[in-house]
């Protein structure tokens, strides 16, 4: 399964593609491989969306052609949601 997850803060967004795998071993969870990762500054964006497509398109030939079948995408605004255009 390919993940997309994502850290988003007022700072900086941080995104990943995650291939998640069940583990042999029982209780192990699953096993991990980044597939592909990079860091936005959030301020430079309106929002959420022109981040994803832009790691998306550069990420375009990890994925060939599998798209990610999942998400986990976690924010914290300290100070409030401003810099992506929120009131």
């Amino acid at each position: 399964m390919i993940l997309l997850a994502g850290d988003i803060g007022g700072t900086k967004t941080i995104l990943r593609l995650v291939d998640a795998q069940p583990s042999d071993v029982a209780g192990a969870g699953c096993q991990q491989k980044l597939l592909h990762e990079q860091q936005y500054p959030s301020q430079n964006y309106p929002d959420l969306v022109p981040i994803v497509q832009e790691f998306l398109t550069a990420a375009a030939q990890v994925l060939n052609p599998r798209p990610p079948t999942a998400s986990l995408l976690c924010h914290r605004w300290p100070g409030g949601a401003e810099h992506f255009g929120a009131d």
